[in-house]
């Protein structure tokens, strides 16, 4: 599910932003400043699983869009998985326009539609996304050991085992 929550956030980055190809996004760590080409880091920082689903909010809003978006009977569980986006480009200035490039797409977009998933996320309705702010940013900088620099924090809640309910995916083991 990880890889399919990245794959769709490259996917969208690259329909978003002036980047011109998925090659452009990588999934590595920041790193210090260097001769990098231009492009975004789409690093997962922190995966955990909601001690709730989705604000009720997102879940309405999806049924207003005509999204099937999970509903409050239903027996999933959900993970959070957040991520760091860093811009990389040969100046400041073309980092920040790629950073502002994404966070107009992500600040107007609560939900990531069902059409824009990659196909292993499909079948469960639009997951949630949120820009958010980490618990300790500097100690997220300082584990990455490269200095604090712009980026935007985003946190993507999907249903755990791809929308398999836990029940479920516990019965495949045992069988």
């Amino acid at each position: 599910m990880i890889p399919a929550v990245s794959q769709t956030l490259a996917r969208i980055l690259v329909c978003q932003t002036s980047l011109g190809t998925v090659q452009q996004v990588s999934f590595d760590r920041p790193r210090l400043y260097q001769s990098q080409p231009v492009g975004v880091n789409l690093y997962v920082y922190d995966v955990r699983q909601s001690a709730s689903k989705p604000a009720e909010a997102e879940l309405l809003g999806a049924a207003a869009t005509g999204s099937t978006a999970p509903t409050s009977s239903d027996p999933m569980s959900w993970v959070e998985i957040s991520f760091l986006v860093v811009a990389r480009d040969w100046t400041r200035l073309g980092e920040q326009q790629l950073l502002a490039e994404a966070i107009a797409y992500f600040a107007e977009h609560s939900e990531i539609p069902e059409e824009r998933l990659v196909p292993a996320l499909q079948g469960q309705g639009g997951v949630a996304i949120e820009i958010i702010q980490p618990r300790d940013v500097t100690g997220l900088w300082r584990a990455l050991a490269v200095p604090l620099q712009p980026a935007l924090y985003l946190k993507v809640t999907v249903p755990l085992m791809g929308g398999v309910p836990l029940s479920q995916s516990a019965a495949c083991l045992q069988t």
